[in-house]
């Protein structure tokens, strides 16, 4: 009966850095030690980047593993200081084929709700599918 002309998924929010930075968290160093420097590019920029640090200053991976930075690993001290990823929030923007009644009727079921176009929901089709289940397809693309 009725043909909605598109359903758009749009991505609202951005992913965020999964990883701390300088400019928003300070790390001061007690000292200029070899496992204060990695504890700091720990926290600053993960374990991989603190492995490779280590790497660098001559420091094998099993004294790594085994470092601590304030009492726990430096594995669990970098995940310490990871920003969880943001999800992203999506919207779906209904474009109407047409003005007919039942096209409204679609679009506002998919609003507010099948239960909002009440007995009409009985017979209503949209894009030639009952109109609960087009509702159900449109919340989940």
């Amino acid at each position: 009966m009725t043909k909605l002309l598109s359903v758009i998924s749009l991505l609202l929010a951005t992913i965020t850095s999964a990883q701390a930075s300088t400019s928003n968290i300070n790390f001061i160093a007690k000292n200029s030690s070899i496992e204060t420097n990695i504890c700091i590019t720990a926290a600053e920029y993960g374990f991989a980047k603190a492995k490779l640090e280590a790497n660098k200053l001559g420091v094998k991976s099993l004294n790594v593993n085994t470092l601590t930075c304030n009492g726990e690993s430096v594995k669990s001290f970098a995940k310490s200081f990871q920003i969880s990823p943001v999800q992203p929030a999506k919207q779906v923007v209904l474009v109407p084929g047409n003005d007919s009644k039942d096209t409204q009727l679609c679009v506002q079921a998919v609003s507010n709700g099948v239960r909002s176009i009440g007995k009409a929901a009985q017979q209503l089709s949209c894009n030639g599918k009952p109109v609960s289940r087009f509702v159900k397809s449109t919340k989940n693309s």
